[in-house]
C-alpha cells in the first residue's frame, strides 16, 4: 500500500508554521524595500541617461521631383554623412519635396557628439545643396517626448499630442510657438476650428490681429455686458 503524499501546494503554508520569525523578518524587509523604493526611486519612462542611437535628418526641396531630391539632396548629404564615426546603418528616402535620412549607429555612441559632428557635416554640404533648399531638421530620439500624430481629414485639421518631460506652461508655450511657425510658414492657420477654446487662447493672444481681437472684445461687451456668457473660454484675458 503506497502512502499518500503531501501536497505542493501546503508546502509554503507548513513552511510558515514551522519557521514564523523568519517569515516575519523576510516579511518585514520586503516591506522596508518596498518603502524605499516608493518614496526615494522616481517614476520613469526608461531608465536615466539611456539614450537610443539613432538620429532623423528631413530636407524640405519645394516642389522637387523624386529624382531631383535624390540626385540634388540624397547623394551630396549621403557622402557626407557616411563620414560621421560610428554609423552601423544609414538609410534614405527621396519624396516629392523632401529627403530624410535615418541613421543608426554603434551601441555605445556619445549620442551628443555624433549629433555636433552630424551638423558640422550638414554646415559643409549646405554650399553644394541647391539654394532654395528649405529648413534642415534633425532629430534625436527622445523617449520622454515622443510626438503622436493625430489627423482628421475632412476639416482640414491636424491635431498633435506632444508628451513633454515635464509639467511646464512655459515649455508647452514654447512647443507650440514652434509648430505655429512652422504651419504658418506653410500657408496654414493655428486652428481651423469654428471657435477657439481655451486651449488656443494664448496661440489666439499671440497670432491674431490686434485689431481684430478689440473688434471681438468689443463686440462681446456689446452682446455680454455682465461677462456672464463663457467667462474666460471665447477671448485670450486683456
Amino acid at each position: 500500500m503506497t502512502l499518500p503524499t503531501r501536497d505542493a501546494g501546503f508546502a509554503l503554508p507548513a513552511f510558515s508554521l514551522r519557521k514564523p520569525v523568519t517569515v516575519m523578518v523576510g516579511l518585514a524587509a520586503l516591506l522596508v524595500l518596498g518603502g524605499l523604493a516608493y518614496l526615494r526611486i522616481p517614476v520613469k519612462l526608461l531608465p536615466e541617461g539611456l539614450t537610443m542611437p539613432f538620429l532623423m535628418l528631413h530636407i524640405n526641396y519645394w516642389n522637387a521631383t523624386p529624382r531631383e531630391v535624390e540626385e540634388q539632396i540624397a547623394k551630396p548629404v549621403e557622402e557626407v554623412l557616411g563620414t560621421v564615426h560610428n554609423v552601423a546603418r544609414m538609410v534614405s528616402k527621396s519624396h516629392p519635396s523632401y529627403a530624410r535620412f535615418f541613421m543608426e549607429f554603434k551601441d555605445g555612441t556619445d549620442m551628443d557628439l555624433t549629433y555636433n559632428q552630424v551638423r558640422d557635416r550638414m554646415d559643409r554640404v549646405r554650399s553644394r545643396l541647391p539654394d532654395d533648399i528649405g529648413q534642415i531638421f534633425m532629430w534625436k530620439w527622445n523617449p520622454a517626448a515622443e510626438p503622436i500624430l493625430v489627423a482628421h481629414l475632412g476639416d482640414g485639421n491636424v491635431h498633435y499630442a506632444v508628451w513633454l518631460s515635464k509639467e511646464d506652461p512655459a515649455l508647452k508655450d514654447a512647443v507650440t510657438e514652434a509648430v505655429e511657425d512652422e504651419v504658418l510658414r506653410l500657408g496654414g492657420s493655428f486652428s481651423a476650428e469654428h471657435g477657439i477654446g481655451q486651449g488656443k487662447l494664448s496661440s489666439m493672444a499671440r497670432r491674431k490681429d490686434k485689431v481684430a481681437i478689440a473688434t471681438m472684445r468689443a463686440i462681446k461687451q456689446a452682446l455680454d455686458p455682465r461677462g456672464i456668457m463663457n467667462p474666460g473660454k471665447v477671448l485670450p484675458p486683456a
